[in-house]
């Protein structure tokens, strides 16, 4: 009987242990069900704020490229920012030390570097940029139709040696609207197709002088000779703004460059021709011929400051009208085509190179001969390029 007892109440003492490791597990896994949710909304609170943060952070990003084409397209600060509506922009110009030179007007002068700082927000989040663009010409060298370049390319051979006066350099990108021919890659920095337009005035020869005849100092009929002649000079004088109806030779330079800097715009409704154009460091010429531009030059001392704009042709030449020539041109050239020739091989001597085109900020930002193109900057490819970003607020609630 004892032994009945006994089995019955182990029996009750095995269903109570069973009961209570089921409630202790049940506990565990109710525990850890809670703790796994409350871990996954946890996680998921967590992505959608570095969700928000990201987005942030392309706001910002965004307000600086929106900044950079208001500035380019309009040159205006203040226009900058409210097309930012909704962003925290700020634009202003800087010095070389980073230290503000102008804030809050509407235009920039493109000869200081500006600073965009940008703060993006979405929801509790916020990202703020800080970005500063290096005022730069978007090409040195462009042509509305073609671009011709004569002779071989460089191949780094003994025999290419003579060859390689036959070449043209451009320091800075290449830009053309329709064709390229005889590409060479040691030419440019980077050439590549784009929509180029000379202005409305190079359509027809009346809107050209309407356009430009009242702007000049000096209007000549006839053709027009400037430089050195013998031991005669035939300068400019004070002008700032010469028009020519008809064509232009200009022999060295537009005036005695020993006796004073020079900053003319000359203008001519038929061709300009320069012939070993020399200049100072401080002269700097726009050229702007309703036909051709040409250069002609010697290579070893020829140099020029300019700005060209050419409404049918820029082309280079030798001194005496033949095939080669070389010289340096410092600044900026337009025309609807462009052909360039260096030295044939057969004129070489070691002092002889082809031409070379340097994009020269500076001189198309000059004071005053650039004032006849103040109203059609924009056919001038001023652009901004990222010099510098860093973020200023990584994240931080907004």
């Amino acid at each position: 009987m004892c032994f009945i007892t006994h089995l019955k109440s182990r029996e009750k003492t095995q269903k109570g242990i069973a009961l209570v490791t089921v409630l202790i597990f049940s506990a565990i896994f109710v525990i850890s069900g809670l703790a796994f949710f409350s871990l996954s909304s946890y996680e998921a609170g967590l992505l959608e704020r570095h969700k928000e943060a990201a987005q942030a952070f392309c706001h910002a990003e965004s307000g600086t490229e929106r900044a950079r084409w208001v500035l380019v397209n309009t040159l205006s600060k203040s226009k900058a920012q409210v097309d930012s509506a909704g962003l925290e922009v700020r634009v202003a110009e800087i010095d070389a030390n980073g230290q503000v030179v102008r804030e809050g007007q509407d235009l920039i002068d493109f000869h200081h570097e500006v600073r965009v700082n940008s703060r993006g927000l979405e929801k509790g989040q916020a990202r703020e940029l800080l970005v500063v663009l290096a005022p730069s010409m978007a090409y040195a060298v462009g042509a509305v139709n073609n671009v011709k370049f004569h002779g071989g390319p460089n191949d780094g051979s003994w025999s290419d040696f003579f060859d390689r006066f036959n070449d043209v350099y451009i320091e800075g990108r290449l830009k053309y609207g329709n064709q390229l021919i005889g590409q060479d890659e040691h030419k440019y920095d980077e050439a590549s197709q784009a929509d180029i337009s000379l202005p409305n005035y190079f359509d027809k020869k009346d809107d050209f002088i309407d356009h430009f005849q009242g702007k000049a100092d000096t209007v000549y009929t006839g053709d027009k000779f400037f430089g050195k002649q013998g031991e005669t000079w035939n300068t400019v004088g004070d002008d700032h703004i010469v028009f020519v109806e008809g064509d232009v030779v200009i022999s060295l330079n537009v005036d005695n460059w020993m006796e004073k800097s020079v900053d003319v715009t000359i203008i001519a409704t038929g061709d300009i021709t320069v012939k070993s154009g020399v200049n100072d460091d401080d002269d700097r010429l726009v050229l702007i011929a309703y036909k051709d531009v040409t250069m002609r030059g010697m290579g070893i001392w020829d140099e020029l400051n300019a700005v060209i704009l050419a409404g049918k042709k820029f082309k280079t030449e030798g001194y005496w009208g033949g095939a080669g020539g070389g010289g340096i041109i410092n600044g900026f050239v337009m025309a609807k085509n462009v052909d360039m020739m260096g030295y044939d091989p057969i004129e070489q001597w070691q002092f002889k190179r082809g031409w070379e085109i340097y994009q020269d900020l500076d001189v198309v930002l000059m004071n005053e001969g650039i004032e006849v193109l103040e109203s059609e900057m924009a056919t001038l490819p001023l652009c901004l390029n990222r010099k510098s970003w860093a973020e200023v607020a990584p994240e931080e609630e907004g």
